[in-house]
């Protein structure tokens, strides 16, 4: 099929699973996303690719988020000792809370390891939240709150969901101001020296940057933000 023919009926349905989402359900989805102490987000393949990007945008709102695929050592370690399809839930059991949310992307919802996921985090008592496709697969019987499509399109399905990341990101952080995020962000920032290399004066972060990975907390930040050491 030629391009001519293809682009078209691709952008169509992709508005076809735009019409999908149930936008009032979604305000439920920011609200406990805003609510929790740390956030944990994962996929796999596409999915992955975009768990991480909406991690990234989480922490540009300035929430505590991370990225259960991120650390190479740990994922591989996990891999070989529990099994890949292990990899999720067991670092969950040691660093997650009830008061954490796990926020679980996935095409067809039937991933053994986001399934395991998903079931150790109800165990410890967290929030759950799926972006799903192909109906929810068994992810969704899992899930508090999800947002559900129909398609078995992946390449559709990993383009809606990497949009609802900038649809995240837009609603928690209006502007780059006047938010309760950017409230947060003020604060963190106040009396800060204006040369320090914050993203509030136009510069990076390096020392107060949270690892992608949770692990032992050193001594404060000059702000009283702990600084994270990644687990080896």
């Amino acid at each position: 099929m030629s391009s001519t023919a293809l682009g078209p009926k691709y952008i169509e349905g992709l508005v076809a699973l735009f019409k999908e989402i149930e936008w009032p359900p979604f305000d439920h989805i920011l609200e406990r996303i805003q609510s929790c102490e740390n956030i944990y987000c994962c996929g796999n393949g596409g999915s992955y690719a975009n768990a991480s990007h909406l991690v990234l945008h989480l922490r540009e709102v300035g929430l505590s988020a991370y990225d259960l695929m991120a650390d190479n050592a740990t994922v591989t370690a996990y891999s070989n000792d529990y099994g890949y399809e292990k990899v999720l839930a067991r670092q969950l059991r040691d660093r997650a809370t009830k008061k954490d949310i796990l926020i679980v992307i996935s095409g067809s919802g039937d991933s053994p390891n986001i399934i395991m996921a998903l079931a150790e985090a109800r165990r410890i008592g967290m929030g759950t939240i799926g972006f799903l496709g192909f109906g929810g697969g068994m992810a969704k019987a899992f899930c508090d709150m999800s947002l559900m499509f129909h398609s078995q399109d992946y390449g559709q399905l990993e383009d809606v969901h990497s949009a609802i990341a900038h649809i995240i990101k837009a609603a928690l952080y209006p502007g780059g101001n006047g938010s309760a995020a950017a409230e947060r962000r003020a604060g963190r920032t106040k009396g800060l020296p204006s040369d320090t290399p914050h993203p509030a004066n136009g510069g990076t972060i390096s020392w107060r940057t949270r690892a992608s990975t949770p692990g032992h907390r050193e001594n404060p930040a000059p702000d009283g933000t702990p600084k994270i050491r990644g687990i080896s």
